[in-house]
């Protein structure tokens, strides 16, 4: 008998036992911060972690800088979405007849801020038309064409770009996203990002969570103002309003910081003015 014919071109593999326990931990989503000042407290510590010296020209290591940019606003934007659904009657009613996966029940909860992240399950939200065809499956917004907030996610899509020749192509760009991106599709190219020019990248995510931010809130509120949801006392518009304003604040960039009612005030005249239209 001959013996069989092998080709032992490498190392044959290990036996490796693993148990996946041993690689997460128990955690709570995060609670006590809108979704927007929980973004950009994510990304200022994970910018943070690449200004160092040694990686200003460290096109590798930096471009994991954008996986994690792209990672903190998809998070971004499944929870905006879901407390958009938590905090406004017309967007849950909206939503009423979405299915989610039963065993997400026990996971994570019967709550809707929780529960309502079921309904991403086996989607993405990294890019620009994910993001508004979920923003008008769950809540019925149409973001128009021709507006700001579609400008900037239209940025974010070329982040999302970058990110995904990263992840899967080892930093070298295909031609679907050289097409994408507007770059010569006539010779082979790969993320070659200096540091300074990883921190300019991540503004283009910054730019698509503050525009969808302010477009939301302001969508959510003109439908409450419409709906006769809000009617300019604060006595009775209080609890509604401090939700939504609580959902969507950042402090930080906020005029009015974290005072909802003093930004309730400044709304007030106009709230009267259209009960009486």
């Amino acid at each position: 008998m001959f013996k069989e014919s092998k080709l032992n071109l490498n190392k044959p593999e290990e036996a490796i036992s693993i148990d996946p326990k041993n690689a997460v931990a128990k955690c709570q989503l995060p609670t006590g911060v809108s979704p927007i000042a929980d973004y950009f407290s994510h990304t200022q510590e994970l910018v943070a972690r690449f200004v160092r010296p040694e990686l200003s020209n460290d096109a590798i290591t930096l471009s994991l800088l954008l996986l994690g940019v792209v990672s903190a606003a998809e998070f971004y934007f499944r929870s905006i979405l879901v407390q958009s659904l938590d905090i406004c009657p017309f967007a849950a009613k909206h939503a009423d007849r979405i299915q989610v996966p039963f065993g997400s029940i026990a996971y994570y909860g019967v709550k809707t801020r929780a529960l309502g992240l079921s309904v991403f399950e086996h989607k993405s939200l990294a890019g620009a038309s994910e993001i508004k065809s979920e923003a008008t499956r769950l809540l019925g917004v149409s973001i128009p064409s021709s507006s700001s907030v579609s400008t900037a996610l239209a940025g974010f899509d070329t982040l999302c770009e970058l990110r995904h020749a990263a992840i899967h192509t080892r930093g070298y760009i295909s031609s679907k996203a050289a097409s994408e991106l507007g770059i010569s599709q006539e010779m082979l190219q790969r993320i070659e990002i200096s540091q300074v020019s990883a921190f300019e990248l991540t503004k283009l995510s910054h730019n698509a969570v503050r525009s969808f931010n302010r477009f939301l809130v302001n969508f959510i509120l003109e439908r409450w103002i419409t709906n006769r949801y809000l009617i300019g006392d604060w006595r009775k518009d209080r609890a509604a309003f401090s939700q939504l304003f609580n959902a969507f604040v950042f402090p930080e960039e906020s005029i009015f910081s974290d005072n909802a009612r003093e930004t309730y005030i400044n709304i007030q005249p106009d709230l009267i003015a259209r009960q009486k239209k």
